[in-house]
C-alpha cells in the first residue's frame, strides 16, 4: 500500500498547518488556562470545512475521506490538543453516528448544522461542557422501577398459587389469581398512565434539556407502556408455571424470536429507536390480547372476560382517564417544582381511584384489615 500523500492531501496538510500556526498555536496556552475555545476560532475552522471533513457536501461538509480527516486532525493537534478535541467531537462523536445511522431528514436537521459549525457554535466546548454528566437512560430506570413493583408480587403469589393447584382448590385459586392481578394493576397501571401522558415533562426534569426531552419522550412512553403490559402478564404466566403448562408462552416467544431480528432491523432502519420501542410494545400487546385468552382456554376456563374487564381493563380505564384529565388541565409550560408537584398529585389521585375501581382492593381497603393480603 502506498502511503505517500497525493498532491491534494499535501495541499490540505499545508493549508491546515498554516492555519494552525497562525490562529491556534499562539493562543493554545490561553485556551487551556481559560478552559474555553473562542467561538470565532470555531467559526473559522468550520469555514475551512474542518468541522465536517468526512460529511458529504449535500449536508454541508467537505466530502473528504478519513485519511484527509487524520491529516487535518494531526496538524490541529500539533498546535493544540484541546482544539483538536473540539474538532474530534464534532466530526467523530457527533457526526459519525448521524452519517452512519441517521435518516435523510435527521441528517438535514442535525448533521448539516454540525458540519457547518452552527450547532457547535451554540455550545462551544469548554471546561463546563466537558464535565457534563450524562444521565442514566431514563427508560431503563423507569422499567427497572416497574420491575421493583412487579417482582415482589410474582415471588409472593407463585408459591401460593402452586399450593392451591396442588390441592385442586379451584375457588381459592380463582380468588388469589384475580386478587393478585388487581394488585398488580393498581401498582403499575397508574405509573404507566402518568409516564405515558407526561413523558416530555419527566424527561425535561430528568435531563434538564427540553430539546432532548422532545425527541426522547415518545420512546420512553412506548417502552414504559410495553413494560406495563409485561407486568400484567406475570400473573397469567404464574398460572401456567403452577400447572406446568408453559407451551403457549413458549410458542409465542419462539415465533417472535424468529421474527425479531429482521423486524427490529427494519423498524430501526425505517423509524429509528422508536421502531424498536414499538416492537417491544407490540410483543407484549400480542401476549396480552392473544396469549391470555389462549391460557384461559386451558386453565381457569371462562375467566378471561373477568381478567380483561375487572383485573386489567377497568383499572386501566380509570388510571388513563385521570392522567388524561390532568394532561388536559396541565397543558401549559411548567416550572420544575410545579411539574414535580403536578405529576406527583396526578399519580396519587390515579393510584387511589384505580385502587377503588378494583373489587378485591376496594373490599380490602374498606375492611380495614390491611395486614391480610387483598387476595385472601
Amino acid at each position: 500500500m502506498d502511503f505517500r500523500l497525493t498532491d491534494e492531501q499535501k495541499a490540505l496538510r499545508d493549508m491546515v498547518r498554516d492555519f494552525a500556526a497562525k490562529e491556534i498555536a499562539p493562543h493554545a496556552q490561553a485556551f487551556d488556562e481559560q478552559g474555553a475555545i473562542p467561538k470565532a476560532l470555531l467559526d473559522k475552522m468550520a469555514g475551512l470545512g474542518l468541522m465536517g471533513i468526512c460529511v458529504p457536501s449535500e449536508y454541508g461538509g467537505a466530502g473528504m475521506d478519513y485519511f484527509a480527516y487524520i491529516i487535518a486532525l494531526e496538524e490541529v493537534c500539533k498546535a493544540s490538543a484541546s482544539v483538536g478535541l473540539a474538532m474530534t467531537v464534532n466530526n467523530t462523536l457527533y457526526g459519525e453516528p448521524l452519517m452512519r445511522f441517521g435518516t435523510h431528514e435527521q441528517k438535514l436537521r442535525w448533521l448539516a448544522p454540525a458540519a457547518k459549525g452552527e450547532r457547535l457554535n451554540r455550545a462551544p466546548i469548554n471546561k463546563e461542557t466537558l464535565r457534563v454528566k450524562l444521565p442514566r437512560p431514563v427508560e431503563k430506570v423507569l422499567s427497572n422501577g416497574l420491575t421493583v413493583l412487579i417482582a415482589p408480587i410474582f415471588n409472593t403469589v407463585f408459591p401460593q398459587i402452586s399450593r392451591l393447584v396442588a390441592a385442586d382448590d379451584q375457588q381459592g385459586l380463582r380468588q388469589m389469581y384475580h386478587g393478585a392481578s388487581q394488585v398488580m394493576a393498581v401498582l403499575i397501571l397508574p405509573v404507566v398512565a402518568v409516564v405515558l401522558l407526561f413523558a416530555r415533562e419527566i424527561m425535561t426534569l430528568w435531563t434538564g434539556n427540553a430539546e432532548i426531552a422532545l425527541h426522547t419522550a415518545p420512546i420512553v412512553a412506548i417502552l414504559v407502556a410495553g413494560t406495563g403490559l409485561n407486568g400484567m402478564l406475570n400473573l397469567p404466566y404464574v398460572l401456567q408455571l403452577a400447572h406446568g403448562r408453559t407451551r403457549i408462552t413458549l410458542s409465542i416467544n419462539l415465533a417472535f424470536l424468529l421474527a425479531m431480528v429482521p423486524t427490529i432491523f427494519l423498524m430501526v432502519k425505517w423509524f429509528g429507536a422508536i421502531g424498536a420501542a414499538v416492537f417491544w410494545l407490540g410483543l407484549n400487546a400480542f401476549h396480552v390480547f392473544v396469549g391470555v385468552p389462549l391460557i384461559h382456554r386451558q386453565i381457569l376456563k371462562g375467566d378471561a372476560p373477568e381478567w380483561f374487564l375487572r383485573d386489567f381493563g377497568f383499572p386501566l380505564l380509570v388510571a388513563s382517564g385521570i392522567a388524561l384529565v390532568a394532561r388536559i388541565i396541565l397543558h401549559g409550560p411548567m416550572t420544575p417544582i410545579y411539574a414535580v408537584v403536578s405529576i406527583g398529585i396526578t399519580w396519587l389521585v390515579a393510584a387511589l381511584l384505580t385502587a377503588f375501581s378494583a373489587p378485591f382492593i376496594r373490599r380490602w381497603l374498606l375492611s380495614m384489615q390491611w395486614v391480610t393480603p387483598p387476595w385472601r
